[in-house]
């Protein structure tokens, strides 16, 4: 397992034989993200509209119905970057903002963006992650998000999900 791992961070490194790998993770992580806003969709919060996540859901879907037919799995991996973060943002927005247990979900995205993209892309979507970040911060300081996170029986729910999916 130790020599498998090793492997493939040289491959990753040297840039050969990334390709062969690329397609298999980017479906794995397209999968793990559809099912996870899946479940964010089935469990209440009285906050926001659901049916995000299930427009979240339907683009990694079709986005995962694409992989096998292109060669060009980075863009396909940075419009999967553009939904999670997308999706996640109006979540974390309608929940809390800076304040809201979502939030542990934006550092989480960043790593498909590093197991999946180049270097200067990787770069690029955590530095989006970053700025999102601190739109949102900046958005509770100054009023233009509500702070205040829902307490009731649904909402802890929905936490105690967010924590453990």
């Amino acid at each position: 397992m130790k020599l498998a791992i090793e492997q493939l961070l040289r491959s990753h490194e040297s840039g050969d034989d990334i390709q062969s790998y690329r397609p298999a993770l980017l479906l794995a992580c397209i999968f793990v993200a559809m099912v996870n806003c899946a479940i964010f969709a089935l469990i209440h919060q009285p906050s926001f509209n659901h049916d995000a996540n299930w427009l979240a859901v339907a683009i990694f879907l079709a986005l995962a119905a694409c992989v096998p037919f292109t060669t060009n799995q980075i863009f396909i991996s940075n419009l999967a970057m553009l939904n999670s973060i997308s999706v996640m943002t109006y979540a974390i927005t309608c929940t809390g903002g800076i304040n809201s247990p979502a939030m542990v979900w934006m550092a989480i995205i960043g790593v498909p963006a590093l197991l999946l993209l180049p270097k200067r892309w990787a770069y690029f979507w955590l530095i989006v992650i970053l700025l999102v970040c601190l739109v949102l911060y900046a958005g509770v300081v100054n009023g233009w998000i509500d702070g205040s996170v829902i307490k009731d029986d649904n909402t802890v729910i929905w936490v105690i999900a967010t924590k453990f999916s």
